[in-house]
């Protein structure tokens, strides 16, 4: 699922992730990369005292640690903190940045991917230096598959983010009221049309409702 920041905020939230099988690299990731961002805002301090330099009037003046905390911690993963999460889970950097784009999908999850290409290439012993830009050519099809992933993900989300609540209304009603309406979902239909638009403020047709939402039902 690919989002908006408000949706995909600076910080990681491991808590999502509770049990999953993505729950110990989300801590792992939440540990070494708010570790980076405390070490940044520290630096920050030492180089520009309280206060972040401003570069205009309209500017508000913010503390180091205020400025770091917008950052994305996918933008803290240097090669130093991916080898500590990779240490601490005993497997390579590019299976990390390959699990992130996978199993967190964040916003930059492109640029991620493509590291993680890199990484595994040359992670790979048996490879000959003369081979690798055409093996890393090979990751775009990788990628094609990836962004299908993605966006399919993301599209679902849209639709059931749209449609998923009126659709499990119509649905328990249908459940309740079939035998008022002798199982015939066309008339049904064309009642609960109206409601869905009434009280969800959702646009169906009656064709959308008895033969998508409530096939099978």
């Amino acid at each position: 699922m690919i989002k908006t920041r408000s949706a995909d905020p600076p910080t990681l939230d491991a808590a999502r992730f509770d049990a999953t099988s993505s729950h110990q690299l989300a801590l792992v990731l939440h540990r070494e990369t708010e570790a980076a961002r405390k070490a940044q805002a520290a630096q920050l301090v030492i180089e520009h005292g309280e206060f972040m330099p401003v570069q205009n009037l309209l500017m508000i003046k913010r503390r180091p640690a205020e400025w770091c905390a917008d950052i994305h911690w996918t933008e803290y993963l240097t090669d130093e903190v991916l080898g500590r999460c990779a240490a601490a889970l005993t497997v390579s950097k590019g299976v990390i940045l390959e699990r992130i784009v996978s199993e967190f999908r964040p916003e930059n999850w492109e640029v991620l991917f493509w590291r993680g290409a890199w990484y595994g290439e040359l992670e790979d012993s048996t490879l000959e230096i003369i081979d690798l830009e055409f093996r890393l050519k090979g990751q775009a099809q990788k990628l094609e598959a990836q962004r299908r992933a993605i966006a399919k993900a993301g599209g679902h989300a849209s639709h059931e983010s749209q449609y998923g609540k009126a659709k499990a209304f119509v649905r328990a009603e249908w459940k309740e009221q079939r035998e008022l309406y002798g199982g015939n979902k066309s008339a049904f239909a064309r009642i609960y049309v109206d409601r869905a638009r009434k009280e969800y403020d959702t646009v169906v047709t009656n064709k959308t409702i008895a033969s998508v939402w409530l096939k099978g039902h």
